[in-house]
C-alpha cells in the first residue's frame, strides 16, 4: 500500500549541519535535486525541512532529527531495494564524516577513500 512512511535510521545524537552535509552529499552522489517537497505514489505531497529527489526515486525522500535520531520519511512503494540501500548509505556517509571530524578534532590529519560500498578512513599524525 503507498503512504508516507517515516523510518528510523541507526543514528544517534545527530549533528543537524553533519547530517544536512551528509544528505547532500547523497543527493549529488545520487544525480539528485534539493527539495522541500516530496510526494506519494498518488501524487499528494508532504512538505519536509530537508529531501531530495533522484533519478530512481523522483517521489522523494525527506529527513529530519527527532529526539536526536534521524527519520527519513517518504513513500517507498515499490522501491523496498532503494529503502534499504539509501539507509545503508545514510548511516556509512554519516558514521564514516561523524570519526574523520573528530579524528581531525584531535589533531589526526585524514584522508578518506571510497572502495566499492566501503568508505575507509586513514589517519595520520606527524
Amino acid at each position: 500500500m503507498s503512504s508516507f512512511t517515516l523510518i528510523r535510521v541507526r543514528l544517534k545524537n545527530v549533528s543537524a549541519e553533519l547530517l544536512r552535509q551528509v544528505v547532500e552529499q547523497l543527493c549529488k552522489d545520487l544525480g539528485g535535486t534539493m527539495t522541500t517537497t516530496i510526494t506519494n505514489y498518488y501524487g499528494n505531497r508532504s512538505r519536509v525541512e530537508l529531501g531530495f529527489t533522484c533519478p530512481q526515486f523522483t517521489r522523494g525522500v525527506g529527513f529530519e532529527i527527532v529526539n536526536g535520531q534521524v527519520q527519513m520519511k517518504a513513500d517507498f512503494y515499490q522501491h523496498y531495494e532503494f529503502q534499504q540501500r539509501l539507509e545503508r548509505q545514510l548511516t556509512q556517509t554519516y558514521t564514516a564524516q561523524a570519526h574523520q571530524q573528530a579524528l581531525r578534532q584531535a589533531g589526526f590529519q585524514v584522508q578518506q577513500q571510497k572502495v566499492g560500498e566501503k568508505i575507509v578512513l586513514r589517519a595520520f599524525s606527524w
